[in-house]
């Protein structure tokens, strides 16, 4: 059964500004468990992440190599049928819009069960 257009929204939401942007380990595993299915998979240009223990270390990846950085929502979110797409900016407060691109995600029984992240060429 698709989930729908409200929920799918919401959760891609909460995942990019509260889950991503997460720096604290305990909330954002908290966080990870309410929002992402178990064996879910986050698919971006580095690898596939399955499971909420990969995901998270993708996560402090990304804290890691950028120090200060922050996900911010870059467009409205487009969704039907339980998936969504999401465009977002990722930098610093100085200068937001650094890296582009898209997540496409898949809710399944009121979880994240699939996220595709597509950066857009030019911000590299």
């Amino acid at each position: 059964m698709a989930e729908g257009k409200d929920l799918v929204t919401e959760l891609l939401v909460r995942n990019l500004l509260e889950l991503f942007n997460q720096k604290d380990d305990a909330v954002r595993r908290s966080l990870l468990l309410q929002m992402w299915s178990e064996d879910a998979i986050f698919i971006d240009p580095e690898a596939a992440h399955v499971g909420h223990k990969e995901i998270d270390q993708a996560i402090r990846w990304l804290f890691q190599s950028f120090p200060g950085w922050t996900f911010s929502v870059a467009g409205p979110v487009r969704a039907q049928h339980g998936v969504a797409c999401l465009p977002w900016a990722y930098g610093t407060e100085a200068a937001p819009r650094q890296i582009t691109g898209i997540d496409v995600g898949r809710v399944e029984g009121g979880k994240i069960r699939e996220l595709y992240t597509f950066i857009d060429p030019k911000t590299l």
